[in-house]
């Protein structure tokens, strides 16, 4: 099975994601999320397998040009709004892998983060 990694071409941590799980023998495609956004039904289900806190960037540059009023905005159906707007807000990348969905990607933590995909393609389904 084919990963699906969603991100960006020219972001950093998601060229590093995909030079980790090539090198770790896994197939992978990079779903560009400004070439092609993300459904809101997707969003939706993400949102609630791993929270918004895990899946909004509040640490990117379109987060910090946001105007306040859009930041202060709590409930899950904003949250949504603004993913579906501003597809970069997404904490990069989001790798689906069977039943499991990895959000963000670290250098040290690459090889941790390669077992649990390993695993969750072991799996039944």
């Amino acid at each position: 099975m084919m990963l699906i990694v969603y991100g960006l071409k020219n972001c950093d941590s998601c060229k590093q994601a995909m030079s980790d799980i090539k090198n770790a023998g896994l197939s992978a495609e990079l779903h560009d999320l400004r070439d092609h956004p993300i459904a809101p039904e997707r969003l939706r289900d993400w949102i609630d397998r791993v929270g918004i806190e895990r899946l909004l960037n509040t640490r990117s540059t379109t987060w910090r040009g946001l105007d306040p009023s859009l930041q202060n905005r709590s409930t899950p159906q904003d949250a949504l709004a603004l993913l579906v707007e501003y597809p970069t807000l997404i904490k990069r990348p989001v790798i689906e892998a069977k039943a499991a969905l990895l959000v963000g990607w670290s250098k040290k933590d690459g090889a941790a983060m390669i077992d649990q995909l390993k695993q969750a393609l072991r799996q039944p389904g």
